[in-house]
């Protein structure tokens, strides 16, 4: 049980900073970190599934316990 919360609480703080870059800080992350921009473009698509993804497994993870 510990280590589902550990891993949902990681992939939760990953999925917010994704989502802090792509909506509020793409500029900078293209012209900062261009060598992962090539392989990593900011979507904002696929940043807010991506966060919508990892709460529905935080509530099923509620739910279980």
């Amino acid at each position: 049980m510990l280590v589902e919360k550990i891993i949902f609480y990681l992939l939760l703080i990953d999925s917010i900073g994704c989502n802090l870059i792509v909506w509020l800080g793409d500029k900078w992350y293209l012209k900062h970190v261009r060598w992962l921009s090539r392989y990593f473009p900011p979507a904002k698509g696929w940043s807010l599934y991506y966060l919508i993804l990892v709460l529905w497994i935080g509530s099923i993870l509620y739910r279980m316990y």
